[in-house]
């Protein structure tokens, strides 16, 4: 499969939110929600240790829209229907198209947790994965003690696989568990 080929829809519709991919203009709300919810994302992010700058928000931003482009991450900004607010962002970062296997990676603004928006996001997008452009596998990885994402991967009907133990190094460079979720496409019948 081609990946430059494949058609990915640009928004993503669900009751309350749009899925927006990605496009100019966006840095300056980008880096106000991180730089709002530094503190909740630094266990679980490593690129949050360091405060963001506006320059290191638009190469961030451009880096994402060619990275869209070219089929290396499928982003979406996530957005509130009604308002527009950025939410957060969700993607599928590093696709084996060989294989149709993708990982969703997300985060959520702070003062915007705890509504539903993040399981909403995956599902919408999960479903766009899994039906329109034909990925077979999705995984959802995170820390086992980060209990905010595993409540998302298993309310987004992600079922839980295993617990990797000592699988990576947390943001602190401590040795931690690696908790792997996934939903596949139902295969087809071989004869």
């Amino acid at each position: 499969m081609n990946p430059l080929l494949i058609q990915i829809p640009d928004v993503l519709e669900t009751p309350r939110l749009l899925l927006q991919a990605p496009r100019a203009g966006e840095a300056e709300e980008i880096n106000q929600a991180v730089t709002e919810s530094l503190n909740e994302l630094r266990p679980w992010m490593p690129w949050a240790n360091v405060e963001p700058t506006m320059e290191s928000t638009r190469v961030y931003c451009q880096s994402a829209i060619a990275r869209h482009a070219s089929r290396e991450e499928i982003a979406y900004r996530i957005r509130q229907r009604e308002t527009e607010l950025f939410l957060g962002t969700i993607s599928l970062p590093r696709p084996d198209w060989s294989v149709a296997r993708c990982e969703i990676g997300y985060w959520l603004r702070r003062s915007q947790a705890r509504h539903g928006y993040m399981t909403e996001a995956v599902r919408a997008l999960a479903a766009m994965a899994l039906a329109t452009i034909g990925i077979a596998r999705l995984e959802i990885r995170c820390d086992e003690q980060n209990a905010a994402s595993r409540c998302v991967a298993e309310r987004a009907g992600f079922e839980l696989e295993g617990i990797f133990r000592q699988f990576s190094r947390d943001t602190q460079g401590r040795l931690a568990n690696m908790c792997v979720y996934s939903r596949c496409r139902m295969l087809e019948t071989r004869n």
